[in-house]
């Protein structure tokens, strides 16, 4: 008993967070969610934002925002939803706001997934997404209006796509035990910790995620763009849009984690996608293409760092976006990662700071960095993070610095034009009382403080790939030319 035990620790000792709630049936798995929310149709899903948006500049060029990861609600990410109202036009912006590049407000807000934390359930879609977004959010302006009509309206287009979370519920076997009443105890204090109560509730196989911001009458076969301007919802799963000198590729990466030939590989997916980047190089050669999707194809996330679902992920997408995409959007880890994909040469950023970046992430990635490379993880850290074509930054923990924090929550501010994207991040600067609870840092008027651009701490390694290196200060600003040919 005692060795099987061990053994048992020793496995969810190696697994990120997410495997281990595969394993405790967290997480519908790919066949149910394909029964669940795909329709048997040969609709192209493609969104039309014309009237939902004003149109680009002249030449094309834009802004737009980019969140992941979002789903705690409260104070804090008010406030961050506040800053990114600035940034739309829906709020004015005081002096200490960080400009807009080019004074133009952003279009829209590609939201990378995770819209509410823990599960998603209904519970949590009032407090934790629409209650802190309200400046965006026309209907419902109630949780009785949401409870009788789930079905959003936004001022600026918000697009997001399915994250881990929005999909998950409980067990079976653990939402029995813990309704037992001989299991109370252990109960209240596992909602008292989650500050909610999740027993009982789930997702529904993704059932609330789609009510919200899924069109009821999906797009039929008839080849015609979805129109975001007649419900500001979106018209499936997985769907493309195109805006000034750019196309946008969404996926539901949540069920991409299987091979060909497997039962669980969703082919209707990989085939659209395949058929959108196949028409999107025919009809606009010319235009950035941009993945946007929940798990990331690298991570520094300590928790998620080559996870199963990554792997799995990176190695089905790999062979298809290789030489076709110019930039992956994606959240999930919550940190901000500015990273290479060497095998493809696509550049990845990561952003997970609608959660905030979690400290003992931030931390085991700096020791696994810092130190000898001696656990399996941190030999799979070595084999992509030192090869000389992989740039890596890493942000602040709210635990690295005293007094006023910056940018543990953020988001991403992308500037795109014909020739250049220039993504830049903006945090939210907080504050901690005595007792380390951490507050948004207010203004006079008790406004919300944003800073960029976002500083934070640049790891160089050492030419000679032996994992020794050094910290720098970097400006948390990018900007990409066009993809270089292959």
């Amino acid at each position: 008993m005692f060795r099987a035990l061990t053994q048992l620790a020793r496995t969810y000792a190696t697994k990120g967070l997410s495997e281990v709630y595969d394993d405790l049936n967290f997480t519908p798995t790919n066949v149910a969610i394909r029964q669940a929310r795909d329709k048997p149709t040969n609709a192209p899903y493609r969104l039309d934002l014309t009237g939902a948006v004003p149109p680009p500049e002249p030449d094309g060029s834009f802004t737009f925002l980019a969140v992941g990861d979002s789903g705690q609600g409260g104070d804090v990410q008010g406030a961050l939803g506040r800053l990114m109202a600035r940034d739309c036009g829906l709020r004015s912006a005081p002096a200490h706001h960080p400009p807009l590049p080019n004074g133009q407000p952003a279009r829209f807000i590609a939201h990378l997934g995770d819209v509410v934390y823990l599960i998603g359930s209904e519970r949590f879609y009032w407090p934790n997404f629409f209650e802190p977004y309200r400046d965006f959010v026309v209907r419902p302006t109630s949780e009785a209006e949401f409870a009788a009509d789930p079905k959003a309206r936004f001022r600026v287009p918000i697009l997001p796509i399915y994250g881990n979370h929005d999909y998950y519920k409980l067990g079976h076997v653990i939402g029995f035990l813990y309704n037992r009443a001989f299991l109370g105890a252990p109960k209240r204090i596992y909602e008292a910790l989650l500050g909610s109560q999740t027993f009982g509730q789930g997702s529904d196989t993704g059932r609330v995620f789609d009510e919200v911001f899924i069109a009821d009458a999906r797009a039929e076969a008839t080849g015609d763009p979805f129109r975001y301007a007649d419900a500001t919802r979106i018209p499936h799963r997985y769907y493309c849009y195109s805006y000034g000198c750019a196309d946008f590729f969404a996926l539901d990466s949540n069920t991409l984690d299987a091979a060909t030939g497997e039962e669980a590989y969703d082919e209707a997916q990989m085939d659209w996608l395949k058929s959108e980047l196949d028409r999107s190089e025919r009809e606009r050669p010319d235009a950035w293409r941009i993945l946007v999707l929940h798990h990331p194809f690298l991570t520094q996330g300590a928790n998620h760092c080559e996870e199963r679902t990554i792997v799995r992920i990176r190695e089905s997408l790999r062979p298809l976006v290789k030489g076709r995409i110019d930039l992956i959007l994606t959240g999930h880890s919550h940190t901000f990662e500015h990273l290479i994909d060497e095998p493809t040469c696509i550049p990845i950023l990561i952003t997970g700071g609608g959660r905030g970046m979690d400290p003992h992430i931030v931390e085991k990635v700096a020791h696994y960095q810092k130190k000898t490379l001696w656990s399996w993880r941190g030999r799979l850290l070595r084999r992509f993070r030192y090869g000389p074509d992989v740039r890596r930054t890493l942000g602040r923990s709210a635990r690295a610095f005293a007094g006023t924090r910056e940018g543990a929550y953020h988001y991403l501010r992308l500037r795109v034009t014909p020739t250049e994207l220039t993504a830049e991040v903006v945090g939210l600067v907080l504050r901690a009382d005595d007792n380390g609870a951490v507050t948004p840092a207010l203004d006079g008027n008790g406004e919300p403080i944003g800073l960029a651009p976002f500083i934070g701490r640049h790891w160089r390694p050492a030419a000679d790939d032996s994992g020794v290196g050094t910290w720098h200060r970097a400006p948390f600003r990018f900007t990409f030319s066009r993809r270089p040919a292959l």
